[in-house]
């Protein structure tokens, strides 16, 4: 984050984020290192940044999101939750840069799930090899989705959305973004006519 933003830059030990968080009030970014064991709640405005691998709990998101949250560089996988293995925005709005969303799995949204008051952006992300009923990339479930420069693929849904599903009036944005050689269902998927993708 630029000079002047009025952010302090913490740096965090592997191990040590949910530590770090503790106490914390909005306001700050935290450089991660190494693994970091997940399974977290963030409140906002908060930015996580680094080359470090969250992962996530036996059960739950690797991370669930409230407020504005920025991420970058960062890998999630491992998580095992209902709607959102990897990441789940509930009120809040996600802005991840450089992201890799791997091996998650939920019933919806096996690598996200962008709940009806949620709003992600997402430039030159992952998503791969993360499983779910519906959705195994991404399911937004009345939310809105813009996914810039990304890759969408070996992920998998039994039933609706290989990559991604929608449903509840949820928006998708494709910018230079395909879904592709994922498994189980077609790439993409609107569960209802009040859903939409747009393709610039």
């Amino acid at each position: 984050r630029p000079p002047g933003s009025g952010m302090s830059t913490i740096d965090v030990d592997p191990g040590e984020l949910r530590a770090a968080l503790r106490g914390l009030g909005p306001g700050h970014t935290l450089h991660l290192h190494g693994l970091q064991p997940a399974g977290l709640h963030l409140v906002g405005p908060l930015q996580l940044v680094g080359s470090a691998t969250l992962r996530g709990p036996r059960l739950g998101p690797v991370l669930t999101i409230r407020g504005k949250v920025e991420l970058s560089g960062l890998t999630l996988e491992g998580g095992l939750g209902w709607s959102g293995g990897g990441i789940r925005i509930d009120d809040g709005e996600l802005i991840g840069t450089d992201l890799t969303i791997r091996g998650n799995r939920a019933m919806a949204g096996g690598g996200l799930f962008v709940g009806p008051s949620g709003r992600g952006l997402l430039h030159a992300c992952s998503l791969e090899a993360n499983r779910a009923r519906c959705g195994g990339g991404a399911a937004i479930e009345g939310g809105h989705l813009r996914l810039e420069g990304c890759t969408v693929t070996e992920n998998r849904a039994r039933i609706t959305g290989a990559g991604i599903a929608l449903r509840g009036g949820g928006v998708l944005e494709l910018v230079d973004t395909e879904p592709a050689e994922n498994h189980g269902a077609t790439p993409i998927e609107c569960e209802d006519a009040a859903s939409r993708v747009h393709r610039a």
